[in-house]
């Protein structure tokens, strides 16, 4: 997926991101390009990003937190990349019963400067196989 910037910052709205629960999942890698260059990256250099995933929007309870500073979350730099990966433990325990829920995703300049990078729903499939103890 390749976001381009733009004056109104870099939201992609309601991306639908397919989850099997039980399994690992990744989102993207999501490329940042710089508005009207064609096709050049942003330079990420020294940026963080982090992902929340919610049942629904303003939901007291964090279904997953995934962060650059724990490496759910891996920044490329100079070639403008981020990808999202939500780990199999994160997603084990959930729900049959959940078959969707929603998350955002920001990015974080070196400055401080809080950029949402973009927002959608999760289509959760359920884990049927359960690990015996």
């Amino acid at each position: 997926m390749t976001i381009t910037t733009g004056s109104h910052a870099l939201v992609e709205d309601d991306i639908v991101w397919r989850v099997p629960a039980g399994a690992d999942a990744y989102l993207g890698p999501i490329v940042l390009i710089e508005n009207g260059s064609g096709d050049t990256p942003v330079d990420l250099t020294g940026y963080s990003a982090g992902l929340q995933v919610r049942r629904k929007y303003g939901g007291a309870e964090v279904l997953a937190s995934l962060h650059s500073d724990d490496g759910t979350v891996t920044i490329g730099g100079l070639d403008g990349s981020i990808l999202f990966h939500l780990p199999v433990e994160q997603s084990r325990g959930w729900s049959p019963r959940w078959v969707e829920a929603v998350f955002d995703a920001e990015l974080y300049a070196p400055g401080g400067q809080v950029i949402r990078l973009c927002n959608g729903s999760l289509d959760i499939r359920p884990n049927v196989t359960v690990e015996e103890a």
